[in-house]
């Protein structure tokens, strides 16, 4: 076996209980003192603010959404009462008009 041979072997590292105990905690302090040089009151206004901002702007959009959508639907409607008011109007004039309206509203007032 030449030097060549050598140096293609991975060497195997194997940790104690204790010393990957001793990285845990060394991580877990490293994190949380990251955080705390991190945040401070200015930045966690910020934080905040952007967190309020988002919401805000998902409330108007979903709200937005809600408020069209029951526009279209009610027009969707109109269109549909249109189309067959024009439709006995065809038929029979503003007479047959007058009597689809008067039965549908019977129909929309009976229990």
């Amino acid at each position: 076996m030449g030097e060549k041979d050598q140096q293609s072997v991975p060497a195997e590292v194997r940790l104690t209980d204790e010393t990957i105990e001793s990285l845990n905690q060394r991580m877990a302090q490293s994190v949380a003192e990251g955080i705390k040089a991190a945040l401070n009151k200015d930045t966690a206004k910020m934080f905040w603010e952007a967190g309020a901002e988002m919401l805000q702007e998902q409330a108007a959009q979903r709200t937005g959404r809600f408020v069209l959508g029951g526009i279209s639907k009610i027009a969707r409607q109109l269109a549909g009462i249109a189309v067959i008011a024009i439709a006995f109007y065809m038929v029979g004039g503003w007479a047959a008009v007058v009597t689809f309206f008067k039965a549908a509203k019977a129909v929309v007032s009976s229990p």
